[in-house]
């Protein structure tokens, strides 16, 4: 790499430009709808608004900001130019040489010691033995240095926002965003078809898992009529393994690099429907998706008929009032409305297990059971991230714990004895440190002890 190379990528001119385009980024990401965020036919009418526009926005990929080729390639940029800025620094200090400074400041405390530059400076070496000797013309300089531990701090402290933005490249390479739904006894593999929605594959690695995952129940703890606590006893096969694993609201199940965060639940009804001719018109597990004072409800379409499922979980409470413990289910009961063409056949309160016939049609109720939503995620830089925030936590610390300090001890001949400068300065502020007040008190202390 060139030195033109070099001193441009390490500049903080170019540190500032990308920082200032990436905050342009972060406001236009605020201006321009992104697809991870707005529902998909949202997205749709938006961009159908203006042709010109959505062309715009789609070829420089402005509805995914922040998972675009060139966010990505401007976090690199940044990355590199922290890393190289660090380099330096690092490189820098290595050839810092504590060498005598070319004059001597005004600011400094001066006194003039009854001994001989070698013995004054025997005596300032014993206060600290660390202190780097420089001999010049004019005499002898003592120069101290402390606060590695603050600069490695600082180190630390860059490289864990270096981790970040490499936390965050991995993030939109392997992020993986699902929902999905089971049913009590239900259990389905992780693919493609097994979800209700899936809004983000992985750019590399593959989206799906060689397991399968189902819940065998799930039980809700009421204290009066709110729930405090969700349990779903799930059953997860990988690799030739079983096993039984509990997920509850923010203790998700992880299985293969993703998690199931346990979101919200319902009542799915197994629905039979036979025609007059005993045909069947409709065999499946219905997941009522509408939660209604009355219980959870759905509208399931068989051939010209409609079945409108009403789930309650006490049939002793009347169905004019509301369902108290939605998801305590006490003694079940399906509320069945059948229409045909949109004209009513009838209405009747069916049990698990019963049926009742609609002017021929028949509807059983085989059993009521749970459903649970599960948001599904899988993101490799999550680690990396967390990693970077304690480094950085870390770095911080110890910068302000060990700040730089700078100190000098200038000793030279004067008047059968010795003329000494102390002067120092800490990253903040020009107090002398600890140590140059060590320096000034033994001076104090040899003066005296020499004028007795």
């Amino acid at each position: 790499m060139s030195a033109r190379i070099w001193k441009f990528l390490s500049s903080a001119k170019l540190a500032a430009i990308l920082i200032a385009s990436l905050a342009a980024l972060l406001v236009l990401s605020f201006l321009v709808p992104q697809k991870d965020i707005m529902p998909a036919d949202q997205m749709a009418e938006w961009l159908a608004l203006s042709p010109a526009l959505a062309w715009v926005v789609l070829t420089l990929s402005l509805d995914h900001i922040f998972t675009s080729w060139w966010f990505l390639v401007l976090m690199g940029l940044l990355a590199l130019n922290l890393t190289l800025c660090t380099v330096k620094r690092i490189q820098r200090r290595g050839r810092m040489h504590s060498a005598a400074p070319t004059s001597t400041p005004e600011h400094a405390w001066r006194a003039h010691v009854p001994l001989g530059p070698d013995a004054l400076v025997d005596e300032l070496r014993q206060v600290v033995p660390s202190a780097v000797v420089a001999e010049s013309e004019s005499g002898v300089t003592l120069a101290i240095r402390r606060g590695d531990a603050g600069f490695w701090g600082s180190v630390l402290m860059h490289a864990g926002l270096i981790a970040i933005m490499v936390g965050g490249v991995v993030s939109a390479a392997t992020t993986f965003r699902g929902e999905m739904l089971l049913a009590e006894g239900q259990s389905v593999p992780d693919a493609a078809g097994s979800y209700l929605s899936v809004s983000a594959l992985p750019r590399m690695g593959a989206g799906f898992g060689d397991f399968t995952v189902g819940m065998k129940r799930m039980t809700a703890e009421y204290e009066g009529n709110t729930v405090v606590d969700a349990v779903a006893l799930m059953h997860v096969t990988e690799g030739g393994a079983e096993k039984d694993v509990k997920a509850r609201v923010n203790y998700p199940l992880k299985v293969a690099g993703k998690s199931f965060l346990l979101q919200n639940s319902g009542h799915a009804v197994q629905l039979t429907v036979l025609s007059p001719e005993r045909q069947i018109l409709f065999d499946s597990f219905v997941n009522l998706a509408n939660a209604s004072p009355q219980g959870f409800t759905d509208t399931v379409n068989a051939g010209d008929l409609a079945v409108r499922l009403t789930s309650r979980p006490d049939a002793s409470v009347p169905l004019n009032e509301p369902v108290r413990r939605s998801l305590a289910m006490m003694d079940p009961v399906v509320q069945v409305e059948l229409y045909r063409n949109a004209q009513p056949l009838g209405a009747g309160a069916i049990k698990p297990g019963g049926s009742q016939d609609f002017e021929g049609y028949t509807v059983v109720i085989g059993d009521v059971r749970l459903w649970t939503r599960f948001l599904v995620r899988a993101d490799k830089g999550l680690r990396i991230i967390y990693l970077a925030f304690a480094m950085i936590v870390v770095g911080i610390v110890l910068r302000f714990v060990d700040p730089d300090r700078h100190g000098f001890a200038a000793v030279s001949p004067a008047g059968g004895g010795s003329e000494v400068a102390v002067w120092g300065r800490t990253r903040y502020s020009r107090v002398p440190g600890r140590e140059q007040r060590r320096l000034m008190n033994r001076i104090q202390t040899l003066k005296e002890r020499e004028a007795e």
